[in-house]
């Protein structure tokens, strides 16, 4: 995986972002904006999504397009950088080892981050893209996940476990 670089959304993506909702069917505005929405509240709802993406830093390298937004956080008091994730070809992703290096490369090391597995009540399952919510204060850790004091990166089997070479990339 190359590095990222600095990128935009080209106007033909907006376009067609801004099609595909003008698309969708009234059940699926009800979804975000509640019973039987005026055609002024979703073409009002169509443009903030617009302008929320064209707000959003946007990094790509040879595999992935990341959207960086930073977001206030009262509960945490501070902010965090959500990430959105999805690959350039729009298939599916799950590789761990890219998505930490994502949070890396567009973070920092030493920040934390977390995906989001939501309550059913809060799914938005509409596409191959994926969130991390990463800290932006490499000093605040979450109050759970593994610590015991050291990195381990090994690509020997431990018992029937198996890991994937690393790359030498």
């Amino acid at each position: 995986m190359k590095p990222f670089q600095k990128a935009y959304i080209p106007q033909t993506e907006i376009d067609l972002l801004r099609a595909a909702l003008q698309g969708k069917s009234l059940t699926f505005f009800e979804m975000y904006l509640g019973p039987n929405p005026s055609p002024e509240r979703i073409t009002t709802y169509i443009e903030s999504v617009i302008k929320d993406s064209l707000q959003d830093e946007v990094w790509k390298n040879d595999v992935y397009q990341v959207a960086k937004r930073i977001v206030d956080v009262p509960a945490f008091q501070t902010q965090v950088v959500q990430l959105s994730i999805k690959r350039i070809d729009r298939k599916p992703c799950r590789d761990w080892r890219d998505f930490q290096a994502i949070k890396n490369q567009l973070v920092g090391p030493e920040c934390e981050g977390c995906e989001l597995f939501p309550a059913e009540s809060r799914v938005i399952d509409s596409a191959n893209q994926y969130f991390i919510w990463v800290l932006t204060d490499p000093a605040i850790r979450f109050p759970f996940g593994i610590d015991e004091g050291k990195s381990i990166r090994s690509e020997e089997a431990l018992g029937k476990s198996k890991n994937q070479p690393f790359s030498k990339t």
